[in-house]
């Protein structure tokens, strides 16, 4: 049923009448028939108001939810640094990196498949949740926050010692040592060399999912069609 619209000098009926749109301005102008009055068919101000609403209040939501996922996916992103450093070390804390793979040790040789593969998810799944950006952007921001996470301790260790040497008293912050941090920076670039390759991936995904994307645009237009000729 078509939205009533009443003509505000002889008070009738617009509803079943379609709106053209003005030449210059296009807005939906309707000809009264009785009295030949020219009126815009404008929408409600509290439906309007609400529509507005709902669409801010969802790209609010979509905003948040996805600072959480590029945060989450930081998070997971070093908690695979601190894994490698028990994976492909040994116990004098030297990197092997073929080791682990030919160990015969079942969980050892699951984890050494387990962990690249992950760092390639990470990658080409926040390729995929950011579509609508360049593919360096998400990536840049996941190893930020991931180089942030890791050199934490590090950074905030020798922060404290700084203002314990100017309070003069003694810190009892354990700082991580040079030859650590190094180790830390070398599994870091070889986790954020696997999450760049997992965007190759994410470029063969990327496809499928903008034309299922496209599909249900489509839809959703067409539905908005029939409503809008309906009303008119």
């Amino acid at each position: 049923m078509p939205r009533s619209h009443i003509c505000p000098s002889c008070l009738t009926e617009l509803a079943r009448i379609r709106a053209i749109p003005d030449e210059h301005y296009g807005l939906p102008i309707v000809v009264c028939p009785g009295c030949q009055l020219a009126c815009v068919r404008t929408k409600h101000p509290d439906q309007q108001f609400w529509r507005v609403f709902r669409r801010t209040w969802v790209t609010i939501r979509l905003v948040i939810a996805k600072v959480i996922l590029v945060i989450l996916m930081s998070l997971l992103m070093w908690g695979l640094v601190y894994w490698s450093a028990d994976l492909y070390t040994d116990y004098r804390g030297n990197f092997h990196f073929i080791d682990p793979f030919v160990s015969g040790h079942f969980e050892t040789t699951l984890g050494a498949w387990g962990l690249p593969l992950a760092a390639i998810a990470i990658g080409c799944s926040i390729r995929l949740v950011f579509l609508h950006l360049r593919a360096w952007v998400p990536i840049l921001m996941v190893l930020v926050l991931t180089a942030f996470f890791t050199t934490l301790d590090f950074t905030v260790g020798h922060l404290f010692n700084a203002i314990a040497q100017i309070g003069s008293f003694r810190s009892q912050i354990d700082i991580p040592s040079a030859s650590e941090m190094i180790l830390r920076g070398q599994f870091f670039a070889m986790l954020a060399g696997l999450a760049i390759i997992g965007l190759v991936p994410a470029v063969l995904l990327r496809r499928s999912v903008e034309r299922s994307g496209a599909k249900r645009f489509r839809k959703i237009r067409k539905k908005l069609r029939k409503r809008r000729s309906h009303d008119d």
